[in-house]
């Protein structure tokens, strides 16, 4: 088709997928379900993140400029301000997923923070509870997987890590996590993940990066 004597290239999504890297490297001895609706590189907020991750974030493509936009403005935390409020933090801090559907159900919010201004998903990772977790994931917004605490400037991941939550980790970065982000101190959550002593995770977000790496330099290279 020409229009004013320009071509039109037109992109199939499905023709992209097909010529990406293979199959992610999972965790050794570990199966957890994916968080529905997060893994789709068509997701706006996980493609954004993965440029990220990838350095491909620079060049700025045209169909990326829309999506930033839509994120360049986060929304902020604040403290619990209803009763449903206040009930939807004390279940994450318990582990009660049940009280959270219930509470988030009666019009609780999930941008709220606790007392040492830390999100929902920062508690939920670093006690490990995966249910609340893929919860959060498929009913928060966006803003909260790589959000950063203010005192120490750790994701959930990097609480995660901190913590040898394997299966936390594991869905956080199914979900488009960033596995470059630095913390206060510079540290990945893959250092994080070292330094708690476990090499085995620290190996497999490893794995994981470096799969984005070559996933999206595949994904260039046909564009």
């Amino acid at each position: 088709m020409e229009i004013s004597q320009d071509e039109i290239f037109i992109l199939d999504p499905d023709m992209v997928l097909s010529q990406q890297a293979g199959t992610p490297p999972g965790m050794p001895d570990l199966v957890v379900e994916q968080a529905s609706g997060m893994t789709d590189w068509w997701n706006p907020a996980l493609r954004k993140r993965m440029l990220s991750d990838s350095g491909l974030g620079m060049i700025s493509p045209h169909y990326e400029d829309s999506d930033l936009k839509d994120f360049s403005h986060s929304r902020v935390l604040q403290s619990p301000v209803s009763s449903e409020d206040h009930a939807i933090l004390q279940a994450v801090i318990a582990g009660d997923l049940m009280k959270l559907i219930e509470s988030y159900k009666n019009g609780g919010s999930l941008l709220i923070q606790g007392p040492d201004h830390c999100s929902l998903l920062h508690y939920a990772a670093k006690t490990g509870n995966g249910e609340i977790v893929k919860y959060i994931l498929d009913h928060g917004p966006c803003e909260l997987l790589d959000m950063a605490d203010s005192e120490t400037g750790e994701t959930a991941l990097h609480k995660a890590a901190c913590q040898r939550n394997r299966a936390v980790c594991q869905l956080l970065v199914d979900a488009g996590a960033s596995l470059r982000k630095t913390d206060s101190k510079g540290k990945t959550p893959q250092d994080r993940a070292q330094q708690a002593g476990d090499p085995d995770l620290a190996a497999y977000l490893e794995s994981r990066q470096n799969y984005k790496l070559i996933g999206h330099e595949d994904l260039e290279t046909a564009v």
